[in-house]
């Protein structure tokens, strides 16, 4: 109740003076008699001006104007004086009494509670250390503060091994950041090896990636599939299309890993001299470039030539180029050809790098 005074005391202590000036200064009986039955009529009840006040309303009493008794205060009210009215010496008295709203006591403060509650549950929850080096790393690589505070906030709890292998994978570069959180949620991503991780990298790195797209790719075996009737073949686990003519050579040399005459699987093919062609092999590649519809005049060029030193060298080179650019150096080199002088005839060989039996002819 004592704000309820006191607000009020204030306000009648800036008001109340210009008011009754008039009465008080020039002591006219007929207009002090009326001031008091105004500020009786007016002070009767006082309303709360919000509605979530402790109080329900308060009563008002004039008990002394200037020295003249005018009430007597009842037992339970508290009392306050204007003093100086009207810049003289002469004071008012006033007696107040509240009736408390007892269902804003009691609801108010669980309200309150409730709502103060609700306010720091919605708070963000602090970042963690490790949370916190992510979300660095995030606006080290140039990410928006908002988005890299909730990449960082999307990534769980990690033990060192599995947090250093996700910031290699994040080091690769070429990563959205979405796929680092729920790689942190995935129990397969602790299982991968240090090798599986550039394979898991460059699935998602490409267009229209997806966790699951990826995982199969980084969990397979190391192999060479080749699916001829579809036009391509899977280093991996991923499907790559190749140009086709290139992409009969690659079969063409991957055959000569699996030949029957060659049992120890080495594979080696040395060019022809430049004087002459291999007409032999170049019947076996006609035949298997007209069983699976071949260009024309890759065939005829057979069919006119024989087997080149120098269109292998070509079509080498068109697929080097080719796997480099999908897969990088280093993961297409297992899956490209080694070289070898032979010492016979002082010219190159070459066979696929990759063994025979990590090669799948379909």
């Amino acid at each position: 109740m004592q704000f309820a005074i006191d607000e009020l005391s204030t306000f009648l202590a800036v008001h109340l003076p210009t008011k009754i000036d008039v009465a008080l200064t020039n002591n006219l009986d007929h207009l002090a008699t009326n001031l008091v039955q105004r500020l009786q009529q007016d002070l009767a009840v006082i309303l709360p001006t919000s509605g979530f006040s402790m109080l329900a309303q308060c009563h008002t009493q004039l008990l002394e104007l200037n020295g003249n008794r005018i009430n007597q205060a009842s037992l339970f009210s508290q009392n306050f004086i204007i003093p100086d009215l009207a810049h003289t010496n002469q004071y008012a008295k006033f007696a107040m009494n509240c009736t408390p709203n007892w269902l804003n006591i009691m609801v108010l403060p669980i309200f309150l509670t409730s709502t103060l509650l609700y306010a720091l549950l919605r708070l963000p929850t602090p970042l963690s250390a490790q949370q916190q080096r992510w979300f660095t790393r995030f606006i080290d690589s140039q990410l928006g503060h908002h988005t890299a505070l909730q990449c960082a906030r999307d990534i769980q709890p990690l033990d060192m091994p599995e947090d250093s292998l996700l910031e290699q994978l994040f080091n690769m570069g070429n990563v959205n950041e979405k796929y680092l959180a729920q790689l942190s949620r995935d129990a397969r991503f602790c299982q991968l090896h240090a090798e599986q991780l550039p394979w898991l990298h460059l699935a998602l790195s490409i267009p229209d990636a997806t966790i699951e797209h990826a995982f199969a790719v980084a969990l397979s075996p190391s192999t060479l599939d080749f699916y001829l009737a579809n036009g391509d073949i899977k280093i991996h686990g991923l499907a790559i299309k190749l140009p086709q003519t290139p992409l009969f050579y690659y079969y063409w040399y991957a055959q000569l890993r699996h030949h029957p005459l060659d049992p120890l699987g080495e594979g080696w093919f040395g060019n022809p001299a430049s004087h002459r062609s291999d007409p032999f092999q170049a019947q076996v590649l006609i035949q298997l470039m007209q069983q699976f519809q071949g260009s024309s005049k890759a065939i005829a060029d057979l069919q006119e030539h024989g087997l080149r030193g120098k269109i292998l060298d070509q079509n080498r080179n068109k697929l080097k180029a080719k796997l480099v650019e999908i897969l990088g150096e280093e993961l297409a080199k297992p899956y490209l050809f080694e070289a070898q002088r032979d010492m016979k005839t002082a010219r190159f060989k070459y066979r696929l790098a990759l063994p025979a039996y990590q090669i799948n002819l379909n």
